[in-house]
C-alpha cells in the first residue's frame, strides 16, 4: 500500500514537472511586451485599453497603450507591424481586410479577430433649444463628426449622403473638443459612432441637455443595405441615466480586439482565456465591456487567429464562415 502511494506520488510530481516545463517551453516565444493600439484619449478604446493592461498582466506580459485615431488608423498599424494588439469596429476591419470602402485598393490582410466586445450605435446628438429634432433638420448646419479618417467620420458622411442632407460645414477632431464646441454652441450637432454609454455622450447628456434623435429610418435601411457589416439596432432607453426616455432608432455594429497573423498560436489562446477569466478589469476600465461574452465571436465578420479559434472550440461555439481561419 505504501509502495503504491509513493508510486503515485511519484507520478504525479514527473506530469506536474512535464506540464510546467511545457508551459515554460510554450512562453519562450511569447513576446515580453506589446503594443494596443487605442483611440482617442476620453473615449472607450483608450477606457478599455487601461483595463486590458491588467488581464496581460496575469500574463505577466507589459502592454503600452498607443493613442491613435481608433479603428481606422489601428487597422493600418497592425498591417503596418507597428502594433501587437488592437481594438476596431467591425465595421473598419471589414473594410479594411477587404480591400474595401476607407481601405479601397489595398487590403490589410495581416489582421486576424480574437474576440468582440460590445456593440457600437450610431448616435446623433443636438440641443432642444437648436430645433434638431430629426435628420433632415441639419441641412446648413454645423455637424460635427469625430476624428478625420476614423470610422466615425466615415460612417457619418454615409449616412448624410443617403439621408440626402447637406451640412453647411462638417467639423471634426476628438470628443473633448467636440464637446467644448457643442456647448458652446458653435456646432449645431454631434455624430458619435461608439459605445452607449459612451463618455463623450453622457457628458454631453447629463451636463448640458443635448438629447438623442432617432435616425432616419429609410436612410439606415440603405445603410444596412449597402455595408453588410451593419444591422439595424435602438440605442437603449435610459442608457444615460434616465435618458433616452425611449429606444432610439439607429444602426450599428460590434467592436472587436484583433491581431496580426503571426502572433504566436498559444499565446492568443491564453490571450483569449485571460480576458474572459479576467472580465472584471476590462469592465472596471469601461462599462461598455459588460456586454464580453464568448458568443459574441458570431459577430466577427474578418477571419479568426488560430489561437483564439482554438479557444472557442474547446468552449463548443460555432464561428460563422465569414470569420473561418485562413492560415
Amino acid at each position: 500500500m505504501f509502495k503504491r502511494m509513493a508510486l503515485l506520488g511519484l507520478l504525479v510530481i514527473l506530469v506536474g514537472s512535464i506540464n510546467i516545463r511545457a508551459f515554460a517551453a510554450e512562453r519562450e516565444n511569447w513576446p515580453k511586451a506589446v503594443t494596443q493600439g487605442s483611440g482617442p484619449v476620453g473615449g472607450t478604446f483608450f477606457s478599455l485599453c487601461g483595463g486590458w493592461v491588467k488581464v496581460m498582466e496575469k500574463l505577466g506580459v507589459q502592454v503600452t497603450c498607443r493613442v491613435t485615431g481608433a479603428a481606422v488608423a489601428n487597422t493600418k498599424l497592425m498591417q503596418s507591424g507597428s502594433i501587437d494588439f488592437a481594438i476596431g469596429a467591425l465595421s473598419a476591419l471589414y473594410e479594411g481586410y477587404k480591400g474595401e470602402g476607407w481601405a479601397k485598393g489595398k487590403k490589410h490582410d495581416r489582421i486576424r479577430g480574437m474576440f468582440v466586445v460590445y456593440p457600437h450605435y450610431a448616435q446623433l446628438q443636438s440641443l432642444p433649444k437648436s430645433g434638431i429634432m430629426k435628420t433632415a433638420d441639419l441641412a446648413g448646419k454645423r455637424v460635427h463628426l469625430g476624428a478625420t479618417g476614423g470610422m466615425n467620420y466615415v460612417l457619418g458622411l454615409r449616412y448624410l449622403e443617403r439621408a440626402g442632407v447637406k451640412p453647411s460645414k462638417v467639423v471634426t477632431g476628438n470628443w473633448a473638443d467636440a464637446n467644448n464646441l457643442f456647448r458652446d454652441g458653435l456646432v449645431d450637432a454631434v455624430f458619435n459612432y461608439a459605445s452607449a454609454p459612451h463618455p463623450a455622450v453622457n457628458e454631453a447628456v447629463t451636463t448640458f441637455g443635448a438629447q438623442l434623435i432617432d435616425l432616419d429610418k429609410s436612410a439606415v435601411a440603405k445603410m444596412v443595405k449597402d455595408f453588410p457589416y451593419l444591422n439595424q439596432q435602438n440605442i437603449p432607453a435610459k442608457v444615460y441615466g434616465e435618458k433616452p426616455e425611449k429606444p432610439i432608432h439607429s444602426f450599428g455594429d460590434w467592436v472587436a480586439y484583433f491581431t496580426h497573423k503571426d502572433m504566436p498560436e498559444d499565446f492568443v489562446y491564453q490571450v483569449v482565456k485571460a480576458t474572459f477569466e479576467n472580465k472584471d478589469s476590462m469592465v472596471a476600465a469601461a462599462s461598455a465591456a459588460k456586454k464580453l461574452q464568448p458568443e459574441n465571436i458570431s459577430y466577427l465578420s474578418i477571419p479568426i487567429h488560430k489561437g483564439a479559434l482554438r479557444f472557442y472550440k474547446e468552449k463548443g461555439i460555432e464561428i460563422p464562415k465569414i470569420a473561418m481561419p485562413i492560415d
